[in-house]
């Protein structure tokens, strides 16, 4: 029983740079693009991790640092939305908009995993 109340999902679409993509695998080959985005994306893995930790510990600092690490990571290999997002995380972080950054960072979160799925499926499909 749901007592009247409605879940609310937050379903955003993420925007992966396909052509990028094909650009990468067209100058370094299919599997030298490959391996250049499967570690961009053990890298944003690994960077997610620790932003979370950061938070946790309030290290603003080191949440400032990997932000923008992670924004750089993303916009590399064509994960353009969560390349946003670590940009909103970052400003959001060096203004110390907490009540803000709380939002960016769940929406962080979600986009990250969507778009790590997102990439996943087009080399999927190239292979």
């Amino acid at each position: 029983m749901n007592n009247g109340y409605r879940t609310l999902s937050h379903v955003e679409k993420v925007y992966v740079d396909s052509e990028l993509l094909s650009d990468m695998a067209t100058k370094m080959g299919e599997v030298g693009a490959d391996q250049k985005v499967t570690q961009a994306m053990e890298k944003s893995m690994s960077c997610l991790c620790s932003i979370q930790k950061a938070v946790s510990l309030g290290k603003m600092d080191d949440l400032i640092r990997l932000s923008h690490e992670l924004t750089v990571i993303a916009g590399n290999v064509g994960m353009t939305s969560y390349a946003n997002v670590a940009a909103d995380v970052h400003q959001c972080a060096v203004d110390g908009n907490s009540v803000a950054l709380s939002a960016t960072l769940a929406r962080l979160h979600r986009i990250g995993d969507r778009s790590i799925m997102a990439v996943w499926g087009l080399e999927d499909m190239s292979v």
